[in-house]
C-alpha cells in the first residue's frame, strides 16, 4: 500500500518531471510569436510543493504560486530592441542594469555615449560623497550641466549643514539659480516668519 492511496486526488504520472525538450509555442489568434515573452512574464504558473509535517500520514502536496524575482534578463526583455542596443555598450562596462535603465529613462533614446556620460557624471559626484538620488535630481534640474550641478550640490551640503531643511534649500537654490547670497537671505527670511 502506498501512502498516496489515501490522498483524495491523484497526480498523473510524470507531471513532476522536467520536460525533455523546449516547449513549442503555438500562436493564438490575435497574437504573434514575438508577443509570447511579454505574455509569459505576465502569467503566474502554479507549482506543486511537497509539505512533510513529520509522519507519512501528514505529508501532502499543495499548489503554490512561485516567488518571482526581477532579474536582469527580465528587465532587459521589457526593453525595446532599440533600447537594448543602446544599453549594450553600457552594460559591457559593468554598470548595473537598474542604473543603466534609469539613465536611459532620464536621457532618452539619444545615444549610448550620452547615457555613459550621464552615468560617469553620476559616479564622479557620488565619489565626492553626494547621495545618488540628489545627484540624479540635480543633473535633471540643470539639464546635465555639470558646473551648475557641482555648485548646487556644494551649496545644498553647505546649507543643510547649517540646519536648513533639504527641500527648502533645493527650492531656493533653483529659484535663485545657485546664487548663494540670495538663497541664504531667502532661507533666513523663511525662518523669521
Amino acid at each position: 500500500m502506498n501512502f498516496m492511496d489515501e490522498v483524495p486526488f491523484k497526480i498523473a504520472s510524470g507531471i513532476l518531471k522536467e520536460p525533455a525538450e523546449e516547449p513549442v509555442l503555438i500562436p493564438l489568434p490575435g497574437f504573434s510569436i514575438s508577443d509570447f515573452p511579454s505574455i509569459l512574464r505576465e502569467i503566474q504558473l502554479n507549482v506543486i510543493e511537497w509539505h512533510d509535517f513529520g509522519d507519512d500520514d501528514d505529508a501532502v502536496y499543495s499548489i503554490a504560486a512561485p516567488k518571482f524575482q526581477d532579474t536582469s534578463a527580465d528587465l532587459l526583455l521589457a526593453l525595446s530592441k532599440e533600447e537594448q542596443d543602446l544599453l549594450k555598450p553600457v552594460l559591457e562596462l559593468s554598470y548595473p542594469m537598474s542604473r543603466a535603465i534609469r539613465a536611459l529613462q532620464k536621457i532618452g533614446r539619444q545615444s549610448s555615449a550620452q547615457i555613459l556620460s550621464y552615468l560617469m557624471a553620476c559616479d564622479r559626484f557620488c565619489k565626492q560623497g553626494y547621495e545618488e538620488s540628489l545627484v540624479e535630481e540635480a543633473l535633471e534640474m540643470f539639464q546635465y550641466c555639470e558646473i551648475k550641478v557641482d555648485e548646487f550640490l556644494h551649496l545644498v551640503t553647505e546649507f543643510t549643514e547649517m540646519g536648513f531643511p533639504l527641500n527648502a534649500v533645493k527650492e531656493v537654490l533653483l529659484v535663485h539659480e545657485n546664487h548663494s547670497e540670495k538663497a541664504l537671505e531667502e532661507l533666513v527670511s523663511q525662518i523669521e516668519w
